[in-house]
C-alpha cells in the first residue's frame, strides 16, 4: 500500500513538473500576443545624407521592422529588421538631399516559431539636414490640461518649432477616448461625457504634445439610491437593536435628512429617476433617491413627518402579502408591524411624495430558516405568478427581496411590464449604464456614522 501511495505521489509530482512550465509558457505567449505599435515614433535629421528614427522599446517585442514609402510603387516597403528588442533607434542612410521621406514601423514577436506583428505606427516624414526646409523639432502647448463641462467646446492651439521653413506645418489631432472628448482635424475639442482623455497634437516628424482634457457634467452622471430599512425611536434602538444593522435610529435619520436639506440636495420620485435613467431628463449633481425596504409601519409614524418637514420624496418597497386592511396603532416596542391599506390610501391622498412599489408579493423569506432566499427555490411560472398577484397594487418598480435575483427572476421581471428593478449588496451610486433589472443602491444602515453618510452622498 505504501509503495502504491509513493508511486502516485511521484506521478503527481512529475505531472505537476510538466504542467507548470507549459502553463508559464502559455502565460508568456498570451502576453506576447498583446503587442502594441511602438510608441513615440519620431524622425530627426542625422546629417545631410541620413535620417534617424526613434521609438520607445516594448518589453513584449522580440524586435522591430522598419518600412519606407516607395513613391514609384506607391506603397511602404520593408527596409530594415531590428532583432534586438531593447533597441530604441535606427539610422537610414543614403537619403537624397532635398527629398522628403516617409516611414512607419511595427514590433514583432515569435510564437511557436512564427512571427506575430503589432499594428503599424502612424507615418512620420521628413528630410536630411542642409536643405531649404526644416523638420519640426518640437510641438508645445501653453496649457497641459483643461477642464470642460459636458457639451462645451474648446479650440486647442499649439506652437511648432522651428517657426520657419518647415517641411510641413500640418498637425494631426487624436483623442485617447472619443467617448469622452472628440477632437476635429483643426484641434477643436468637444466634451462628450464625464471622464478624462488625452488629446495629442502630432507634427509630421512625430514630435507631439499631449493635453489632458477632464470633462465634468453640470448634471448628475450617477445618483445615489439610498436604501433604508426599519426606523425606530432612539429608546427602542438602544434597548432592543443596538447591534442590529437593519434597524436605524429615527434620530440618525433626522440628522441625515437635515444634512441633505441644508446642503441643497434634490430628491426624486421613481418616475423622475426613470426619466433620468432613460436619458430624458437631467438633474443637479446633488440629487438622491430615498428608498425604504420592507414596509415597516414606523416609516409612516416616525419617518413620514421628517419627509414632510423637508418636502422630500421617497419610495417604500413593500411586500404585497403583508399588506393588511388596517395598520396597528404605534407602540414603543420591538414588535414588528407593517403598513396596511388604510395608511397607504391616506399617504396617497395627503402626501403623494411618498410612493409605494413592489418588494415582491410573497418572496421575502428564506428557505427553512437558512440564509438562502426562497426565490431560488421557485420555478419560472411561480415567479411569474408572484408578479401577477401584485398587479392589483399597480406597481411599476421593484426591489428584489434581499437584493438578489436569479435568471428566472430576471425573465419574470422582463415579462411583467415593470420599468426597473433594484438590487442590493453591490453598493455604489446608480448609473445609466446599469441594466434595467439591476439598478445599484447605496446601503444606509443602523450602524453608519454621520461622517460616513456624508461621504456616501458626496458629489465629485
Amino acid at each position: 500500500m505504501k509503495n502504491k501511495i509513493l508511486s502516485l505521489l511521484i506521478i503527481f509530482t512529475l505531472a505537476l513538473g510538466f504542467c507548470t512550465p507549459f502553463y508559464s509558457s502559455g502565460s508568456r505567449t498570451y502576453a506576447q500576443t498583446r503587442l502594441e505599435a511602438p510608441k513615440d515614433f519620431q524622425l530627426q535629421a542625422k546629417n545631410k545624407n541620413s535620417i534617424q528614427l526613434k521609438w520607445k522599446a516594448d518589453k513584449n517585442a522580440k524586435g522591430y521592422v522598419l518600412y519606407q514609402y516607395n513613391k514609384k510603387k506607391k506603397k511602404f516597403k520593408k527596409i530594415k529588421t531590428i532583432k534586438k528588442k531593447t533597441t530604441k533607434s535606427a539610422v537610414v542612410k543614403k537619403i537624397k538631399q532635398g527629398k522628403t521621406e516617409k516611414f512607419r514601423m511595427r514590433a514583432y514577436t515569435t510564437i511557436n516559431g512564427k512571427k506575430k506583428y503589432s499594428a503599424y505606427t502612424y507615418t512620420v516624414s521628413g528630410s536630411t539636414k542642409s536643405r531649404k526646409k526644416n523638420n519640426v523639432t518640437a510641438v508645445k502647448s501653453n496649457k497641459k490640461a483643461y477642464t470642460l463641462n459636458k457639451g462645451d467646446s474648446l479650440k486647442l492651439k499649439v506652437k511648432i518649432l522651428p517657426k520657419k521653413k518647415l517641411v510641413s506645418k500640418k498637425i494631426n489631432w487624436t483623442s485617447s477616448n472619443n467617448k469622452i472628448a472628440k477632437v476635429s482635424s483643426s484641434g477643436k475639442v468637444k466634451a462628450v461625457a464625464s471622464g478624462t482623455a488625452y488629446v495629442t497634437a502630432r507634427a509630421h516628424s512625430g514630435k507631439a504634445v499631449k493635453v489632458k482634457i477632464t470633462v465634468r457634467s453640470k448634471y448628475a452622471d450617477e445618483i445615489p439610491v439610498l436604501t433604508f430599512h426599519r426606523l425606530v425611536s432612539e429608546k427602542v434602538k438602544k434597548m432592543y437593536f443596538a447591534d442590529e444593522q437593519w434597524v436605524a435610529s429615527i434620530e440618525d435619520f433626522r440628522q441625515q435628512m437635515k444634512y441633505l436639506h441644508d446642503n441643497g440636495y434634490k430628491t426624486l420620485s421613481m418616475d423622475e429617476f426613470y426619466d433620468w435613467y432613460s436619458g430624458n431628463r437631467e438633474y443637479p449633481k446633488k440629487t438622491v433617491v430615498l428608498t425604504f425596504d420592507d414596509g415597516d409601519y414606523q416609516l409612516y409614524y416616525l419617518g413620514l413627518p421628517i419627509l414632510k418637514q423637508y418636502g422630500f420624496k421617497g419610495t417604500a418597497f413593500i411586500v404585497g402579502s403583508r399588506i393588511k386592511e388596517a395598520t396597528p396603532a404605534y407602540e414603543e416596542s420591538n414588535n414588528r408591524y407593517f403598513i396596511g391599506q388604510d395608511l397607504i390610501k391616506r399617504v396617497k391622498a395627503e402626501y403623494p411624495n411618498l410612493e409605494f412599489q413592489s418588494h415582491s408579493y410573497d418572496l421575502h423569506e428564506y428557505i427553512n430558516n437558512s440564509i438562502t432566499p426562497i426565490m431560488y427555490s421557485k420555478t419560472l411560472d411561480e415567479l411569474r405568478d408572484d408578479f401577477e398577484q401584485n398587479k392589483k397594487f399597480g406597481f411599476k418598480y421593484m426591489a428584489y427581496p434581499y437584493g438578489q435575483y436569479s435568471r428566472d427572476y430576471v425573465t419574470a421581471f422582463s415579462e411583467s411590464g415593470y420599468k426597473l428593478a433594484f438590487s442590493f449588496g453591490k453598493y455604489r451610486k446608480a448609473r445609466r449604464t446599469d441594466p434595467p433589472y439591476d439598478i445599484y443602491r447605496v446601503k444606509i444602515n443602523g450602524q453608519i456614522s454621520f461622517e460616513a453618510f456624508k461621504k456616501k452622498v458626496a458629489v465629485k
